[in-house]
């Protein structure tokens, strides 16, 4: 799958903190898979960290199974895969107890918006030193969410709708024409 500029700018970012803030269907779950995935250290440990389970089961564990080497080992019980340069990548919920007892090389956020500040900082302190935080989420319009405080050394990208090339142009209409 070729990543779009978007994309490709998020995944590029040469930073320990960045974030992708876009519209919904803008290919943000994409392209957290594509940063996790190009960032992986041999035998590192991974978080990938949604607000729910519902997001994580229904979004972000398919397509990173999708996209992730065909010769990965996923273990639905755990929620673990194992990538084949032995690195390992949970999924949780936020609200997990088995975030807690580990600590991770990456963390990648997903739906960050719908995250609380107290969960994301909870999530972040698992974090080993030199190791890097993505977060990816839709535009949140109230100015006192803690994602619209993120400052340098916060790098990020925007990324529309539009720039996702799986989606017919009628299918974006009839959202535009949804949301207005």
């Amino acid at each position: 799958m070729k990543l779009t500029g978007s994309q490709y700018m998020f995944c590029q970012l040469q930073s320990n903190l960045k974030r992708l803030v876009g519209e919904r269907f803008s290919g943000k779950t994409t392209s957290g898979v594509y940063n996790l995935l190009q960032h992986t250290k041999p035998a590192g440990s991974y978080l990938v960290c949604v607000p729910s389970l519902k997001f994580l089961k229904s979004s972000t564990i398919r397509t990173f199974l999708d996209l992730a080497p065909y010769d990965s080992v996923y273990t639905k019980s755990k929620l673990l895969l194992t990538l084949p340069c032995r690195a390992t990548v949970l999924f949780a919920s936020t609200r997990s107890s088995a975030i807690y007892s580990n600590k991770f090389n990456g963390i990648w956020i997903d739906e960050a918006s719908l995250v609380t500040e107290d969960q994301y900082r909870a999530v972040v302190d698992r974090l080993l030193p030199d190791g890097w935080v993505a977060i990816t989420y839709t535009d949140v319009r109230d100015e006192t969410h803690w994602t619209n405080r993120l400052r340098r050394p916060w790098y990020g990208v925007l990324t529309r709708l539009e720039h996702n090339p799986g989606i017919p142009d009628s299918v974006i209409e009839a959202i535009r024409k949804f949301e207005s």
